[in-house]
């Protein structure tokens, strides 16, 4: 069950990320083919994801490894919904300023 509702999540989170990101680049097969070398260190360096669109319209994402698992750290987060509440809560405090700085305790 959750599988199917982090699975869920997905198009969501690719939305948020890209109105925060304002555009998502896009390259055919072709020109992906023909850089795929520069294309890789883009996306790396940017930590930011390249669509590459088919002939026939289908569309795939080039992510980068720490990227692609950094998404799927936040879809297990918010699958629970009390710790999804709670990132909520705290991200709009934030928003708010309301924020405390504390020091880091070495263990």
């Amino acid at each position: 069950m959750r599988a199917i509702q982090c699975y869920q999540l997905l198009p969501s989170l690719f939305w948020v990320l890209q109105k925060a990101r304002k555009t998502v680049h896009a390259v055919t097969v072709v020109e992906a083919k023909l850089n795929l070398e520069s294309l890789i260190a883009q996306v790396i360096a940017n930590a930011e994801p390249m669509i590459v669109s088919t002939d026939t319209g289908q569309k795939i994402v080039l992510l980068s490894l720490d990227e692609f698992n950094s998404w799927q750290e936040t879809l297990y987060l918010l699958s629970n919904p009390a710790n999804a509440e709670h990132l909520r809560r705290s991200i709009a405090e934030a928003q708010k300023g309301k924020i405390q700085e504390r020091e880091l305790i070495d263990a």
